[in-house]
């Protein structure tokens, strides 16, 4: 994507570090895994690439400019991603820190607030974004409020079922299955206590 944007000479330095922390992410998860610190399910791992790979592809095909509907598309799928990896994250920190124990009802609601303030400072560096470096990352203030309805509902798509799932079968497993290294269960207990 980087040598496309350098090819094709469009808004040059936004795709080149689009393309560059696109990379990042889309290597994340396998990187963590050869690091034995954590071992994300298949389901998961596509969901990171499949948000990434739309959101790429639509500033370096220019598709947030010419198909309306994209940025809404690809914000909901990204903040049902994000949404799970909270839900990941709270289910740690649940099983490695003992003085924690939270409720199913607590991870869904903590899940929508902590995915809402995402939301909301992610809004707030596109406006800072546009005010510095002109990028044009917010189109209207209409933008900023589809942008945070799809963060709502991404966020309660996840925390509903995730909610009745853990309500029905427990938390048993769940961290297990993530093979989470000693060494970093004790980070998360040290940083969550």
């Amino acid at each position: 994507m980087s040598v496309i944007a350098y090819v094709e000479d469009v808004r040059l330095n936004y795709q080149v570090n689009t393309g560059l922390f696109s990379a990042f992410f889309c290597l994340l998860p396998m990187l963590l895994k050869r690091a034995r610190l954590i071992t994300f399910p298949l389901p998961l791992v596509l969901m990171i690439e499949a948000s990434i790979f739309l959101h790429g592809y639509g500033v370096l095909l220019l598709k947030y400019d010419y198909i309306m509907a994209w940025d809404t598309v690809t914000h909901t799928i990204s903040s049902v991603t994000i949404a799970i990896c909270i839900f990941v994250v709270l289910l740690i920190v649940n099983e490695v820190n003992e003085d924690v124990e939270m409720t199913p009802g607590f991870l869904a609601v903590a899940t929508v607030v902590i995915m809402m303030a995402f939301g909301a400072v992610w809004e707030v560096f596109e406006l800072f974004a546009d005010s510095m470096w002109g990028l044009n990352m917010q189109y209207s203030p209409w933008d900023t409020v589809r942008d945070l309805a799809s963060d709502l509902a991404g966020s309660v798509a996840v925390a509903v079922p995730a909610y009745f799932y853990v309500k029905k079968h427990g938390y048993d497993g769940i961290v297990e299955r993530l093979r989470l290294s000693p060494k970093l269960a004790r980070l998360v207990a040290f940083a969550s206590g």
